[in-house]
């Protein structure tokens, strides 16, 4: 895997000559690493400019999941042409599937991975350990002498008494 600062245009390029060596649409590659890797990042903060700029094209959330929208089959099963390979010329499809998992790997560093991603089947668990966290900021900040002085000078308005 590359280490240069666009590990995913390396990949993505490495895929498209293992493609070509293979006898593969090279184009029709790059399109299915580019949507493997926008799946593979879709949850991770900030990933979708770093797709886009690491892609060459302008910075657009809407494109980034378009792709990981039909990127989302290869999480589980084989792209089109690593299908094609190993149907048809199995002893070249392992330069093509390194190529493939260098491409998912490179996805993974273009963001910040969230809870969500960590904890993937979660979310219910997340969302109330994300409010919890929140209240017990609130009741540890709201103990503070600062934080009263503040929330006493707030122009609140008092119920009418009857």
């Amino acid at each position: 895997m590359s280490t240069s600062p666009a590990p995913l245009t390396d990949a993505l390029d490495a895929l498209a000559d293992a493609a070509r060596a293979a006898g593969l649409d090279a184009a029709q590659a790059r399109a299915e690493g580019e949507a493997l890797a926008a799946a593979v990042a879709e949850h991770m903060k900030g990933s979708f400019a770093r797709w886009s700029e690491q892609t060459g094209r302008e910075v657009s959330a809407e494109a980034f999941m378009e792709a990981a929208l039909s990127g989302r089959r290869y999480r589980t099963s084989p792209t089109p042409l690593a299908s094609q390979l190993l149907a048809g010329q199995p002893a070249t499809a392992t330069p093509y599937l390194d190529a493939l998992t260098d491409v998912a790997a490179a996805a993974a560093t273009l963001g910040v991975p969230t809870a969500a991603v960590l904890l993937q089947g979660y979310t219910g668990l997340i969302y109330t350990l994300e409010l919890l966290a929140a209240l017990l900021g609130l009741m540890v900040l709201s103990t503070r002498a600062e934080v009263r002085a503040l929330l006493s000078d707030l122009p609140l308005a008092a119920p009418e008494a009857k």
